[in-house]
This record gives C-alpha cells, structure tokens and sequence, in this order.
C-alpha cells in the first residue's frame, strides 16, 4: 500500500478528470489562441472547462486565470499583487521556509528593489521551565516507546537536542536550518 503525504503539491486526479484530461490532449490539443480549427476547438474546450469551473467555485468565468502549476501560479500571485502594491508600498514578508519557488520569487522582488523580510515561524519561548517540562515529556516518552521511534531520540544528548531547538523537534529543525542559515536576512 502507498501512502502519499504531500498533497498540498498534488494529489492523485479523479478518474473522470484523467478522462477529461486525456481527451482534451488526443482531441484538443491545438494552441487555443491561434485562429486555425485546432486552436479554436481547444479555445471553446478551455472556455467550457472555465465556465464549469466557475460555476463550481461561484465566481465569475472571466476570475480565473489558469497556470501550468504551482511555480507559475505562485510567481504570477506574488509578482501581481507586488505590481499593484508595490507603487506605494516596497516592503514584503514572507516566512523563512518557503518552497523554492516562493524564494524564488521574493528573491527576484529583491532584486528589484523590494525590502523582504523572511519571518521565523517560532516564537521563542519566554518560559524556561514550561519549555523543560515539555521537552521532558517527549524525551520520556521516547524513551517508554523505544521501539517506536529512532535511534538517536532513545539517547541521553537528544533531550538537549530538544531543548535547542524548541519549539521545532531536531529533524525538521536540522533539515530547515540548512535552508534558513543561507538567507541573508534571516531572523535568528
């Protein structure tokens, strides 16, 4: 059995969007802004494929804009809404982690002008102790369920380890701070 966790990238289609998919592409195929057969069948396609889409967010046809993928979509989001505000306002936040893409496109935001500010997800915790009682409460716990978990949470360091990187757990910080440290303006 396959167990597929990212979904917030893409998700497995429905039958009846492969189905509709495939015939657009043996049937459709044409550039839908040529003025040749091809094109213009794949123009109406692309129209219907808008209205139905449409009707089913509630909004009107002509609000939807539609992009090859995520990379496009995010560009042309935070690209557009940077051109509008961006004759009155020239800074923009976005967290520390983001996908490559994002960076991508703050990074060019920069590049042009703009102040970026890459925020911490994370507070830091102002309470010493409520942070030693949680961590001690996960190191015990690893502890009670050994078999359950990695080698490296079973040992005595990797409660230190915690306390380090509160409030994100060792793994994903150790994973996330490589990207961070890079930033130039990242928030430490």
């Amino acid at each position: 059995m396959m167990i597929y966790l990212d979904s917030a990238a893409t998700s497995s289609p429905s039958e009846s969007c492969i189905r509709a998919a495939e015939k657009a592409m043996r049937e459709s195929f044409g550039n839908p802004s040529s003025l040749h057969s091809f094109g213009l069948q794949a123009q109406l396609v692309t129209e219907q494929a808008r209205k139905q889409t449409a009707a089913a967010l509630g909004c009107e046809p002509a609000a939807l804009t539609f992009t090859s993928g995520a990379t496009e979509s995010n560009h042309l989001a935070i690209r557009g809404a940077a051109a509008v505000y961006g004759k009155r306002r020239r800074r923009v936040v976005t967290t520390a982690v983001e996908h490559a893409c994002v960076r991508a496109a703050f990074d060019r935001l920069e590049e042009e002008g703009f102040e970026v500010v890459r925020r911490r997800l994370f507070l830091d915790c102002k309470n010493p102790e409520a942070k030693k009682t949680v961590c001690n409460a996960f190191s015990q716990m690893y502890q009670e369920n050994a078999a359950d978990f990695p080698l490296e949470s079973k040992e005595v360091a990797y409660r230190d380890r915690l306390l380090a990187c509160y409030p994100i757990h060792p793994e994903v910080f150790d994973r996330l701070y490589e990207d961070w440290a890079t930033l130039e303006r990242f928030q430490r």
